[in-house]
């Protein structure tokens, strides 16, 4: 594909044309297949919480995803979104939250994609993630997580109050811990023979401290003594006082006994079997209490004569604290003693991953239209995930369900080599691929390209050329464009559809350029267009423009920014005034232009309902910018520093090879915790690279950037990645 133009020659030699022959759309045969997921996230958790901030973790399982949204609500609230995160994040750290709050917080995986009727960008969201509750602390210190999401203090458990006087057994009856045990003195006489077997008298604080459990957060404890060793007899006397009032609708009388010998065993992840001795015959039933965070609730209420209950749907791996109360018409028991029991934690179920599909096959049924057949070898998937590709990127085509084993794929290109796989998969859990079966769709009717036309170019500017051409097809994919100073051609330019204009800006001064376009649809080139010469003017004197009111500081770079052709003629004024967001996209994309060495395209359709600004269009189109939101720029703000390093390193990586984004070695700034998590790396990486520079420690993310400064910025991005023996050539 390359031809020999003498440099100097006036016309080409008649029959020794040898146009480009354009490769188009390279096949990558053998790609390596990952399974393209939109799950919810998993696994939320609490990381730490203090007065004024909650940090929360979870794991990625979404594959595809561009972004992650955390909502957040309290107790009786409603759910709101505070914060959209990048793809791939895994945590957050909320600053906004108040001390002593209850908090609760739920995250979902989102994707951009384009409404194939509409043309505009929209979001699809996964499922949410399981919910998180947290309690901030109300002083300082921190809590962290753990098997209890939500516990706050360990250890402090609660008794309960009374507060509804029981009359029939089925009545919901929460007792208040104040009113059971009001003040007085509890004595217990405790026989143990190291055997197992215990017998004694008494309330349960007693037994409370048999139990290992401190009693301090629970009462106020007096004098105990406990003579002996070994096989012990004595007498442990409690005197405490809790703070409490008596409820006026019922009391607690000796008439009826409390229930004793409270015992409890974990029977399974989530059952405790619980069994005790039933020491009245005046009760009307029995008050079971619970407790896993120190917030005492009541699991069950029990018919007379009850001993035994298990209390199911429990949490694998957590200790539940129990209490037992009888109670009759007007009297409810002290309480039982107290039992402590931590279930196990869950059993790990073992998925195993389905068989591969075999033998794929691709029939194409028309121009538009494949059918896919495969063998399905396993037994246990819920489904087949489809993929293809005729361009090197694979996607998601289809996901059907088990035991299928045939797929028609429609809407296809004609004249197209497409390649399929397919994958099993249950659960989280995926098959390996099966092999790759390719397909040619046939050629429709009518699909011949009709070249383009009329190809001219203009040269104004020493390093600027620009080309016009008619669109003679209507069924195009696109444009590919050549140009060539030497005889060998190269790709310059793969536009879009209906294009009909480029702007060539890697071009030197004083030179002849041969052009040519080609229209292409899938992989089948039209015959090209007219060859159309230009030479490119002398380099001109260096542009005039008027520094007044720079800073002394900003001049060298702002004369070097009109050297390099990096301002746009709008911001070379009132340069101490701060840049909007539009005012530095324009900057940016002439950065990006001259690293690349070619003119940006603008995205079409715009995905954006407040601007039309073509470079704009352009940022969002190389990937530099995303927008505000889903269809918003907002292009008068005031743009921040760390948006405008987000730019830079996105401009930067777009358009240089191998850049070195490795930011060890980066001292901490003060003000750290104020940059986004979006904008931590690429804040970062300007620092490293000497484009940006902080004060006192300090980087101030969030603060907004005069004219000069973001000129200087661009300067110095164009300066330390471009090859300085070329800057001026």
């Amino acid at each position: 594909m390359s031809l020999f133009l003498p440099v100097n020659a006036d016309t080409f030699p008649a029959g020794k044309i040898n146009l480009p022959n354009p490769d188009s759309l390279p096949i990558l045969l053998d790609p390596r297949l990952q399974p393209l997921t939109f799950s919810p996230p998993e696994g939320l958790e609490l990381v730490k919480a203090e007065k004024n901030l909650v940090s929360i973790k979870w794991k990625d399982t979404a594959v595809i995803e561009t972004l992650y949204v955390v909502e957040r609500k309290t107790e009786n609230g409603s759910y709101a979104e505070i914060k959209v995160l990048p793809k791939d994040s895994v945590s957050f750290e909320d600053i906004t939250v108040e001390p002593g709050i209850t908090y609760y917080y739920r995250v979902k995986a989102g994707k951009e994609e384009q409404n194939s009727a509409t043309g505009k960008m929209e979001i699809k969201y996964s499922a949410y993630s399981n919910e998180l509750k947290v309690t901030t602390p109300t002083s300082d210190g921190s809590t962290t997580g753990g098997p209890i999401k939500d516990i706050k203090i360990i250890g402090e458990v609660k008794r309960p109050s009374l507060e509804v006087k029981p009359k029939l057994p089925d009545i919901s009856i929460k007792p208040d811990l104040g009113t059971v045990l009001g003040t007085g003195t509890d004595t217990e006489t405790d026989t143990s023979t190291g055997t197992g077997t215990e017998t004694g008298t008494g309330s349960g604080i007693g037994k409370f401290l048999e139990l290992g459990i401190d009693p301090g957060s629970l009462t106020k404890p007096g004098a105990i003594t406990i003579p002996g060793s070994g096989t012990e007899s004595g007498t442990i006397t409690d005197t405490e006082t809790t703070p409490g009032t008596q409820s006026q609708d019922a009391t607690i009388s000796a008439e009826i006994k409390a229930p004793e010998g409270l015992v409890g065993e974990a029977i399974s992840e989530n059952q405790i079997a619980l069994a005790w001795q039933d020491k009245s015959d005046n009760e009307l039933g029995f008050l079971l209490y619970r407790t896993a965070t120190g917030e005492w609730e009541e699991a069950a209420v029990l018919n007379a004569n009850t001993t035994e209950y298990v209390d199911a749907n429990l949490l694998p791996n957590t200790t539940y604290y129990y209490v037992l109360f009888a109670y009759n018409e007007t009297s409810i028991s002290t309480e039982s003693n107290f039992v402590e029991i931590t279930t196990p934690k869950a059993a790990q179920t073992q998925v195993t991953a389905p068989a591969a599909p075999e033998a794929l096959a691709a029939e194409a049924k028309s121009p538009t239209e494949v059918v896919l057949t495969w063998i399905d070898k396993s037994d246990n998937e819920q489904g087949f995930i489809i993929y293809r590709t005729s361009t090197g990127e694979w996607e998601q085509a289809a996901v059907v369900s088990a035991n299928t084993t045939t797929y028609t794929d429609i809407n296809l290109k004609p004249n197209t080599t497409y390649y399929y796989a397919v994958f099993a998969y249950r659960d989280s859990s995926f098959s390996a691929q099966s092999n790759i079966a390719e397909v040619l769709t046939t050629q429709a009717a009518s699909t011949a390209l009709t070249a383009p036309e009329g190809l001219t170019a203009q040269a104004q500017k020493p390093n600027e050329v620009l080309l016009t051409w008619q669109d003679k097809s209507d069924n195009e994919d696109g444009f590919l464009l050549y140009r060539t100073s030497t005889g060998d051609w190269e790709v310059i330019a793969t536009l879009g559809a209906n294009v009909t204009t480029f702007t060539d800006i890697a071009v030197q001064p004083n030179t002849k350029y041969y052009y040519v376009v080609y229209a292409f649809a899938g992989e089948t080139p039209s015959t090209e267009s007219n060859m159309v010469e230009i030479t490119t003017p002398s380099q001109t004197t260096a542009t005039t423009v008027d520094f007044t009111g720079a800073s002394s500081w900003a001049l060298e770079e702002l004369k070097k920014a009109v050297d390099y052709g990096l301002y746009t003629d709008r911001i070379m004024n009132n340069y101490t005034q701060s840049i909007t967001r539009e005012e530095f996209c324009e900057l940016v994309v002439k950065l990006y232009e001259k690293l690349k060495g070619i003119a940006a395209v603008p995205v079409s359709p715009n995905p954006f309902i407040d601007t039309s600004n073509e470079n704009i269009l352009k940022a969002y189109g190389a990937g530099i910018v995303t927008g505000t939101s889903a269809n918003t720029f907002s292009p008068n703000n005031l743009i921040t520093r760390q948006d405008i390093c987000v730019m830079l390193y996105r401009a930067i990586t777009g358009s240089v090879t191998n850049v070195d984004t490795n930011i060890d070695g980066v001292p901490a700034f003060t003000d750290e915790n104020l940059i986004g998590q979006w904008a931590v790396k690429e804040v970062k990486f300007a620092v490293k690279n000497n484009i940006m520079q902080g004060s006192a420690s300090k980087i101030m993310p969030r603060d907004n950037t005069t004219r000069e400064q973001a000129v200087l910025l661009v300067v110095r991005v164009y300066e330390r990645f471009t090859d300085t023996k070329q800057i001026n050539k």
